[in-house]
Parts: C-alpha cells; structure tokens; sequence
C-alpha cells in the first residue's frame, strides 16, 4: 500500500523571510493609495482567503468577492518580486528528503496548503520544489484548512484509489496542520519553530514533533519506508 504526504508549503517547505507579507502589504496600499501595515495580521497556517477577509477589515473595505479577488490579484503580481527581495530559501534539508522520495515507487507526495494554487506554485518555482510536486489540495475560496485537507485526500484517492490512514502523514509548521490530520485521519509531522514551539504543537496532539528535518533515511524510517 502506498505511503501518503501531504506537505503544507510555508514554513514547512520554504521560508520566504516575509515575501508573502510584503506583497500583500504592496496589494494593500495599491486598493487604498496609502501604507499599510499588516504586521498585526497572523499569517501562519492560515488560508489566503481569510487572510485576504482579515487585510479588508483592517483597511476598512467591504469583504465582497469581487474586492478578495482583485486584493488577490494584486498580491499575486507583487509575489515575483517580493520573494527576489528577501532572499528566503528551502527548509533545510527538504530538498534532499523530496529528492530520496522521488526514486520510490511505495509514496506519493502532494501539497496540502492553504496558499492558493497559484500562490503555491510561484512560491515553490522560485525555490526550486515544484518538480517534486504536480497537484494536491489547495485554499480556493474558503477559510477552512480542513476543507482543503479532504480536497487533497480525494485528490489522492483518485490517484491512488484505497489509502490506508494509518500510512498518510501530512507534513506541517502550526496547529492548523495537526487539526487537518485529525479531520483526514493522518498522522502529522510538525517543525517547531519560534511561534510554535515543541510543547504547543505536542499540547495540539502532533504525532511527531522536529527541530529540524532529518537525514533522508531518518525521514524514511520514521514513516515505516524503511526499517
């Protein structure tokens, strides 16, 4: 049976050193012709979407489709050259892990995000981890992480029709990507980092909690590929 990944992108692939907050802070001041300072907005583990809600609220326009979807756009032509601008890089170690499970033919790797898929791809392009991915689950106009999550896992099971839970992982930064695995029935895997700790992402039940990614073949034991 195939093992199953699902990896989130922000601060579990790449870390763009503030790129995304950047743009949307330059889509923001294009919508109101001021500065604007989105400092205050927590981006970590959250859809585009309701970050795109939360910026409109605090500029003091309508939460309508149509402002999301033009504050969107805008954040998605600033995107390019705001992830030039702050010199972010792959998680270290990922690429190498991404690259020893590509040579396998017991797992399949897809994305679960809440970026949106064109988001995503940018992101992971600039890095140089999108040949490791070609679908997954991905934020369309929805500020529930979980709903993605069973978009991606429906986007498995086409693929791979049967999945057994106990052999799908998701591979995660925050509490929201351990309440996904929860709603799939995943085990999660999370980095700690400085806004999520160790203690908290063990308090949110992760399964499996690193400081950092591992050897390659530390990685493939720790998910039963070797023994």
């Amino acid at each position: 049976m195939t093992t199953v990944l699902f990896w989130d992108i922000d601060g579990t692939l790449i870390d763009s050193k503030g790129a995304g907050r950047m743009a949307l802070e330059k889509a923001a001041r294009s919508l109101t012709n001021k500065q604007q300072d989105l400092s205050q907005i927590p981006l970590a583990g959250m859809t585009d979407w309701s970050i795109c809600l939360a910026i409109l609220a605090k500029i003091g326009i309508a939460p309508h489709p149509d402002n999301i979807a033009s504050l969107h756009k805008l954040y998605l032509q600033y995107l390019p050259s705001t992830l030039a601008a702050t010199q972010g890089q792959a998680i270290a170690g990922v690429k190498e892990i991404l690259q020893a499970l590509t040579s396998r033919d017991d797992v399949f790797s897809l994305l679960l995000t809440g970026n949106s898929e064109a988001g995503a791809w940018q992101k992971l392009a600039f890095y140089g981890l999108d040949n490791f991915f070609s679908e997954g689950g991905f934020c369309q106009s929805t500020q529930d992480r979980k709903a993605i999550a069973f978009q991606a896992l429906s986007v498995a099971e086409k693929k791979l029709g049967s999945i057994e839970r106990n052999k799908c992982f998701i591979l995660g930064d925050t509490p929201h990507d351990i309440a996904c695995g929860k709603a799939i029935g995943a085990k999660t895997i999370t980095l700690a980092s400085p806004t999520y700790p160790p203690s908290i992402l063990l308090a949110h039940d992760s399964w499996l909690v690193w400081q950092h990614y591992p050897q390659p073949a530390t990685f493939l034991k720790s998910i039963g590929l070797i023994h």
